[in-house]
């Protein structure tokens, strides 16, 4: 589903209600991402074989924060943006800089969480002839001497 269908579908949901804008809600834009962010979610787990209807929590949680940093990514044109000065007159890091670096932090975990990076995921589920050489040149030693 794309972040057009997601928009167009919420719209008609909330356009029920009396008095609805879309040009005025301000939660419309970080809905349709966060739907279009758990659906994606949702199916990248399917694909891999690691989705249960338990994650779900996880997967909005995820989904809330890969919104929040879509939304506010942006909002950094350069790099005076990236900085402010402090009480004592010396620049210090932005309080949006610090919000999206701890999004992008807890993004990390969360994909981590849910199998969504190569090195958890084979943790889990290492590819076939992957394994630990030695345990392997041991097997074939032991199967040869059975024989």
């Amino acid at each position: 589903m794309t972040k057009a269908q997601i928009r167009k579908n919420l719209i008609r949901k909330r356009s029920k209600d009396e008095g609805y804008s879309p040009e005025t809600d301000p939660t419309l834009d970080c809905d349709v991402l966060t739907l279009f962010w758990t659906h994606k979610t949702t199916e990248k787990m399917k694909n891999l074989g690691t989705y249960l209807p338990e994650f779900d929590d996880e997967i909005k949680r995820y989904a809330g924060y890969l919104a929040d940093y879509e939304l506010l990514s942006p909002k950094i044109k350069g790099p005076d943006d990236m900085v402010c000065k402090s009480a004592a007159d010396t620049e210090k890091t932005s309080p949006l800089v610090r919000i999206i670096e701890n999004l992008r932090k807890d993004i990390m975990m969360e994909e981590d969480k849910l199998l969504l990076t190569a090195r958890e995921y084979y943790k889990l589920f290492p590819p076939e002839g992957s394994g630990d050489d030695k345990v392997e040149k041991l097997q074939s030693i032991l199967e040869k001497i059975k024989e």
